[in-house]
């Protein structure tokens, strides 16, 4: 069974995109999406909006890279991880597999903020390609 999830967001049933059947039931396979996502806006808003991120030392300087440049998360999804999910969904799907490398979250434009019409899925390469010399 396949769920065209673009269509129940046009049609008003986001309530559907989060509900476990849909999760289970969708081409999205066993992979599933609210950990996915809910990982990645815990991952964004700490780095954009807290200017936290303790996973190592290396990405906490990175993360007040964020902050110095003045990279924010847009504030509709600041305090809302549910409307983060429902937006990367219909704007740029789930991250893929692409020429056997896994894709993540990357800003188009590395000076601009997370927020819609700024975010794509990018391989490690062409985030290299994309960022700024860091500042610490």
């Amino acid at each position: 069974m396949t769920i065209d999830r673009t269509e129940l967001i046009r049609c008003g049933r986001t309530e559907l995109l989060l509900s476990s059947e849909f999760f289970t039931k969708t081409e999205l396979g066993r992979s599933n999406p609210r950990s996915i996502l809910g990982n990645l806006w815990f991952n964004v808003s700490a780095r954009a909006v807290n200017g936290r991120y303790r996973s190592s030392a290396t990405a906490n300087r990175r993360s007040l890279s964020y902050v110095r440049k003045g990279v924010h998360m847009a504030d509709q999804w600041v305090n809302d991880p549910t409307r983060f999910a429902l937006d990367i969904l219909a704007e740029i799907g789930m991250p893929r597999v692409r020429d056997g490398e896994k894709l993540t979250l990357d800003r188009i434009d590395n000076d601009g903020h997370y927020e819609p019409g700024n975010l794509r899925w990018a391989t490690a390469l062409e985030q290299v390609r994309n960022q700024s010399a860091p500042t610490y």
